[in-house]
């Protein structure tokens, strides 16, 4: 008898999330889908500034006589990955990756 009635009662739960969260969900994945294009925009330049760097460091190198093709090789492999990410999600997204394609409004 005790166990049906906790069954019952997290039965009787489980429904209670989605109607509590039902006018408030259009407004959290606006919020986020703002946050995360932006932080998809960062990560991005941040990665190809860094690959600027590295192959201004890989210049210096060869000029100081220490010039690894490992070194060229892994800097071309990582930005390649990077800019291949980006198309990717352009391509995925239609070219609309912004707050728009996330509510459905675009």
């Amino acid at each position: 008898m005790f166990k049906h009635s906790k069954l019952a009662a997290i039965f009787a739960l489980s429904f209670l999330p989605g109607a509590a969260f039902a006018s408030t969900r259009l407004e959290i994945f606006e919020t986020s889908c703002g946050y995360l294009t932006q932080i998809q925009t960062w990560l991005f330049g941040a990665a190809y500034v860094m690959g600027a760097i590295g192959l201004v460091i890989i210049a210096v190198s060869a000029f100081l006589g220490r010039f690894k093709f490992s070194h060229l090789i892994a800097l071309g492999g990582g930005l390649f990955i990077v800019a291949m990410a980006d198309a990717l999600l352009s391509f995925i997204t239609n070219d609309q990756g912004d707050t728009t394609s996330c509510t459905g409004a675009g």
